[in-house]
């Protein structure tokens, strides 16, 4: 499992986690909670292009302080225009998510049949 995640924009790579500050200060800024807006994931809704850039701008705190929103505003443009679509974007807000143990990782085929070796003994 990764401490963070990775993010490549043009020639700079972004280190990318949400730690409570920052989860505190996302919720503060989205006017409730990150699990009530995750909850519309559930509902087959698209996350906002603000919920997607929130998510990156507060992840980017943790490792790169000194980013301010617009920078963000900049790196979804460059990154958008590097052949990325906002659905690639929401894959990264999902890792993002993943690798700060917010939600659960995806287990592979080789996990689950651990899991299921663990449950038989």
């Amino acid at each position: 499992m990764s401490m963070y995640t990775n993010f490549k924009v043009g020639e700079k790579n972004y280190k990318l986690r949400l730690g409570i500050q920052q989860i505190i200060d996302l919720e503060k800024s989205l006017g409730h909670s990150l699990i009530e807006e995750l909850n519309k994931f559930s509902n087959n809704s698209l996350p906002s292009t603000e919920f997607l850039a929130n998510v990156i701008f507060y992840s980017m705190q943790k490792y790169q302080h000194k980013i301010k929103i617009n920078d963000v505003y900049s790196i979804i443009d460059e990154y958008v225009e590097e052949g990325n679509s906002m659905i690639e974007l929401m894959n990264v807000v999902i890792e993002i998510l993943q690798d700060s143990n917010i939600i659960p990782q995806e287990k592979t085929n080789s996990e689950e049949e651990d899991n299921d070796e663990k449950k038989v003994k």
